[in-house]
Formats: structure tokens, sequence, C-alpha cells
């Protein structure tokens, strides 16, 4: 009896309790729904992840020329992420497939570069009978900000304009509310206080040149950055990034908020991509343009000392090619193809 009073005074959960360990979200549709509860459990797992990885495509802007969220993923990170074997993923590949909660579209081989392109992978809405879902509102003001300054409609805050970070979305930032109520509590208050460790803190500050050159890899992996901007692209932020990953990481942002901001002014994606765009000698040029005028905001942001505020001056420049090739796409009829 003493045993368990020990453990539940040390690991069991409080009403004082302000934080909780990431998780995935469970479908209850997949254990109720006639059609879906004789799935193996594996392929619900994979189904989870699968779902996750729609949220960070939708993020990032992963849709093609019909506005559909894709995802590109390899096999193996999901098997890692998912503490299963390659065989069993396929094997839950293929039966999500035949109970339509996914579709593969195959791109074919790219002579360019000799290898297959990246499939796309399409979540597929399910059948739902009722009680199995709420239908969520889109705050489309969401998808052009970091990921930290989401907000929703029952919470009035307004995005910070002097916020820098623009994380994982399984990393928010504690918030106003958040701290409010770390005060009511004076013992939860001391312990947030004391994890503030300096010397933690001050170690990831530390120079170390590996941690952030498979920080930036990862990075370029996560985001598929080959697949979507092209090599010239990603080679010229890794050199302006010289190994250091919030280098690369600030030029990384500005880049991608620069050419978000002109399709969403626009209204129209921009043809970077292979993929999503008939014409491919159209993106070699998007990318070629894009990669030179990097170039030359890089050579600028070194040597012109008459450039005084350089963040507004790169954002601006990079935005204003991003808007004169949306509009030679149009003017081509690039969508129409």
């Amino acid at each position: 009896m003493e045993e368990i009073d020990k453990l539940i005074a040390q690991y069991a959960y409080s009403k004082d309790d302000v934080y909780a360990e990431k998780y995935l979200k469970y479908p209850i549709f997949l254990d109720k729904h006639k059609k879906y509860k004789k799935m193996k459990q594996s392929t619900k797992k994979v189904y989870m992840y699968l779902k996750k990885q729609n949220e960070y495509s939708l993020e990032n802007s992963k849709v093609d020329s019909k506005g559909r969220i894709f995802l590109i993923f390899a096999i193996e990170k999901i098997a890692e992420k998912s503490c299963l074997t390659k065989k069993t993923v396929i094997s839950a590949l293929r039966e999500l497939e035949e109970y339509k909660l996914i579709t593969i579209k195959k791109n074919g081989f790219n002579k360019k570069t000799g290898k297959n392109n990246p499939n796309f992978y399409y979540l597929l809405k399910p059948e739902f009978s009722e009680g199995d879902f709420y239908k969520k509102k889109c705050i489309e003001e969401n998808l052009h900000l970091p990921t930290n300054q989401h907000y929703s409609p029952s919470e009035k805050n307004t995005p910070s304009d002097k916020s820098t970070f623009d994380g994982d979305k399984s990393f928010p930032l504690p918030g106003k509310k958040f701290l409010q109520e770390l005060n009511h509590s004076s013992k939860d208050f001391k312990d947030f206080k004391e994890s503030q460790n300096a010397d933690f803190i001050d170690s990831l500050s530390v120079e170390n040149k590996k941690l952030d050159e498979i920080l930036i890899e990862s990075l370029i992996e996560k985001e598929w950055l080959y697949q979507v901007w092209g090599d010239n692209i990603v080679n010229c932020l890794k050199l302006v990034g010289n190994n250091d990953y919030s280098q690369f990481y600030d030029w990384y942002k500005k880049f991608k908020y620069a050419i978000k901001s002109a399709e969403k002014e626009q209204k129209i994606q921009l043809k970077i991509i292979y993929e999503i765009c008939n014409n491919k000698y159209f993106v070699d040029y998007v990318r070629e343009q894009l990669s030179m005028t990097l170039r030359d905001l890089i050579r600028r942001a070194k040597t012109d000392h008459r450039i005084k505020q350089k963040d507004d001056y790169i954002f601006a420049s990079l935005k204003n090619k991003a808007l004169e090739l949306i509009e030679l796409q149009i003017s081509e009829g690039i969508d129409k193809q």
C-alpha cells in the first residue's frame, strides 16, 4: 500500500498540472463506424500519423493546382516514428487505399534529376456517422502566419509583431493566459522559474557546427525543400546559412513568407514544383529567377551598407520577384495548361 501511495504521489496527475505530453489524436470513427472498425490497429496508427502530416502540409501550403492538400513522405520515416516495420507500414498504406482513406498519385521519372519524382499521397475524407465529427472553422489568416502566431475565434489575442519563433506546432510558446494560470499557483510558478535554467539555454547558444548541420539537414528533409524549391535555391540558403541553424532558418523564413505573401496577394500559387505544373521549362525558369534574386540579395546584404532596413528590403525584393513571376505565369496561361 505504501508503494502505491508513493507512485500516486510522484506520478499521478493533479488538478494543478498545466503541462501535457505531445499526443496523436485518435479519431473515434475508426472504432465506431462499421466500415472501419475491422481495420488493423497498425493501419489505424499509421492513419493517425498521416493525419498529423496533413496538418503540417496545410501549414506549409503543400497544395496542388486544384487546392487539394498532398503529403510527401518517406515510408522509412513513418516506420521510424510509429515504431513499426517498413513492411507493416507498406501493408497499412495498402489497407488505407482499400478503405479509400488515402490515394497515391505517382509522378513518374524525372530525367533532370535521374530519380523518380516523389509520390503525392492524398488523405481522403472518410464516411462519417452522426456524432463522429464536428466541422472546424478554417481561419485563412492562420496559413500565412508563423505557427506560434495562430489564433482561434475564442482567443482574442493578436499576433505579436516581435515574435521571430516559427517552430513546430508541437512546441507552442507560453501565452499570456498560460502565464496567468501559472501565477495562480505559487508552486507551479516556482517550478516554471526553476526550469528556466540559464546554463541549459546558454548550452544551446554555444557554437556547435555539427549540431547546426544536422538541424539544417533535418529541416530540409522535413520540408522537402529540394523537391519544392529546387537545388539552386536550397544551396543558396545553405551557403548564406554558413552551417549556422539560426542564420539558415532566418533566411528560410524570409524566402518562404515572401513567396506566400505574393501568392496570397494574387490568390494564385506560384508554379515552383514540377509535380503541379505541366510546363517543366517554366518551373526551371521560376527556380532560376528566384535563385538569382536570392544570390543578388545575399551579396547586397553583405556589401551594400546603404541599405538600412535589410530585412524589409530582402522581403520586398523577393516578394516583388514572385509577383513578377506570377504575372508571367498568368499571361502565359500556365495555370490553364
